[in-house]
């Protein structure tokens, strides 16, 4: 098998080597046999695809009418964000957005690790920022001492600084999780081929959103966003996520985080992050969608409680 692998090889770089050197007859030749060659093995692909029809869907269709714009899926048990989203779900991508220093990792961990401890489902984090020390040291304090023995088995973290859409994909194979964050999709999108940000982003989107898909899982998805802001009072909102309109349109919902400064707050060792559900996945979602809400940091650590912010 190797042998004839070896040769096939041989064949293609010896019509790569003369290709230029074929008359125009030749080459369309060459053309049509590589254009076949691509039609036989999407054939094979969709060979290797599954399709249902409606009838076959029909009563999954009846059964979730009554979860529109209602709960569904699993919650974290942060009021907040159980409130906003009405549930993660599969196959669902979720991103968390704003400029750096904000508190968006933060909040991402504060999520999972809640949602981890309270539903004991598998949670895998794939950071290209920290370590796994600095991780497992912000955990230790996310969540209750009585809590640890649960994240010990259902945390778990991977932690490389070129991660590729390929390697999230072998990731989650691997571990199976029932949620996955990213750190980040700025570093992600590096991974992916192409010399412009936003044509790496438009396909690092597009291939995470299949494999939230494929796997039936929710993936939460941390991303920048651009130095200028479009917000009235200089916030950050979704028209200002970094490199591609693809992050907005791929996503099911969009929180956006601001930061404003109360010292007084800040004395007592408590922060203040101002987070905003800028799109859901529903038309008519419940009243917190675009609301500016208030959320205490106390510390790396967060209770998910919330006030509207005027």
């Amino acid at each position: 098998m190797a042998d004839k692998k070896d040769w096939k090889q041989k064949q293609i770089t010896r019509v790569v080597e003369q290709f230029t050197e074929m008359d125009s007859d030749q080459q369309t030749k060459v053309m049509d046999a590589i254009k076949y060659n691509y039609a036989l093995q999407a054939a094979k692909e969709v060979g290797m695809t599954k399709t249902v029809t409606f009838g076959d869907m029909y009563d999954v269709a009846i059964d979730r009418q009554k979860h529109f714009n209602k709960f569904e899926g699993f919650g974290c048990g942060l009021p907040y964000f159980d409130q906003a989203t009405m549930g993660f779900r599969g196959g669902e991508v979720i991103i968390i957005a704003a400029p750096s220093n904000f508190g968006k990792t933060m909040i991402a961990m504060n999520i999972v690790a809640q949602l981890a401890a309270n539903t004991i489902k598998k949670v895998v984090m794939i950071t290209m920022e920290m370590t796994p020390a600095e991780v497992s040291t912000r955990l230790y304090n996310m969540v209750d001492k009585e809590d640890h023995e649960t994240l010990k088995e259902n945390f778990i973290i991977q932690t490389e600084l070129s991660v590729s859409a390929e390697h999230v994909k072998a990731i989650v194979k691997k571990h199976r999780p029932e949620i996955l964050l990213i750190d980040h999709l700025g570093f992600l999108a590096k991974q992916e081929p192409g010399s412009e940000e936003r044509q790496q982003i438009d396909t690092a989107m597009a291939k995470i959103k299949r494999l939230a898909i494929n796997e039936n899982i929710p993936i939460i998805l941390i991303s920048h966003v651009s130095k200028t802001r479009s917000g009235g009072s200089g916030e950050a909102t979704v028209q200002d996520l970094k490199g591609s309109s693809a992050i907005e349109q791929d996503s099911d919902m969009v929180f956006m985080i601001n930061k404003p400064k109360n010292q007084t707050l800040l004395d007592q060792g408590i922060t203040q992050i101002v987070v905003k559900l800028e799109k859901h996945r529903t038309k008519s979602p419940r009243g917190l969608f675009h609301q500016n809400v208030v959320i205490n940091m106390k510390g790396v650590r967060t209770d998910g409680k919330f006030s509207v912010y005027n």
